[in-house]
């Protein structure tokens, strides 16, 4: 497959970047570690079943500030200029949407991992002229890692939105990354898919107990608006 050494050397380069710079992270914490693999969304819910833990936001209030500074630094788009490359950390009201939404809109009731729901809080994404998402290249080559580094590729093609996902998990203790590898010949249509999705998600008629939830953690955040 044409550019397969230059993906294959960028999948590297960001799981050795996500292992350091979440064992920078986790092992500066002075709170005992979530194994986000085992706890569920319901974890981070508070007892009233009506807001998320202050703990837990503080969490995504440090890990985002970290990741934030840390991709300043990120120079992938000039170290892979045959992709065009985009990334981008999740916004702070996204996140909290995310969570309320696998809470109250999902068949689940908040019983996925919290690692499968926040899976995407540092995501990126490159478009390869001519990518198979069928090619099993790739997928061969997440398969061969997973020995040394806890990783998941596979084709999240899905009515009109194309795209293979990387899924970089490394120990229980970490936030996930993603990686979306798209063909340029799908973008338009992934673009459109992605603002279907988020509008979605944005404009739920939530139970206003969780209406106010939002708000009250969105105001903690100093939300600056939607995804990057």
């Amino acid at each position: 497959m044409k550019d397969y050494d230059s993906i294959q050397k960028l999948i590297m380069s960001i799981c050795s970047l996500h292992k350091e710079a979440s064992s920078n992270f986790f092992e500066s914490l002075k709170s005992e570690s979530i194994n986000f693999n085992k706890k569920s969304v319901n974890y981070v819910i508070d007892e009233s079943q009506s807001s998320i833990k202050t703990s837990f936001i503080g969490l995504i209030q440090e890990y985002h500030e970290y990741i934030s500074s840390l991709i300043i630094d990120i120079e992938y788009e000039y170290e892979y200029p045959c992709f065009d490359f985009r990334a981008r950390v999740k916004q702070k009201d996204s996140i909290i949407n995310k969570l309320l939404h696998y809470k109250v809109n999902k068949e689940e009731v908040g019983g996925v991992p919290i690692n499968k729901c926040l899976n995407d809080l540092l995501g990126f994404r490159i478009t390869v002229e001519n990518f198979d998402y069928d090619n099993q290249d790739i997928y061969n080559l997440c398969n061969s890692i997973k020995n040394e580094y806890r990783i998941n590729g596979r084709n999240s093609s899905k009515d009109e939105y194309k795209a293979t996902h990387i899924y970089f998990y490394g120990e229980y203790k970490y936030f996930p990354w993603e990686l979306q590898i798209w063909n340029p010949n799908d973008a338009i249509n992934n673009e459109i898919s992605h603002k279907n999705h988020k509008s979605k998600r944005q404009y739920i008629h939530w139970p206003q107990t969780y209406v106010e939830s939002m708000e009250t953690e969105s105001e903690s955040y100093s939300v600056e608006g939607g995804d990057k």
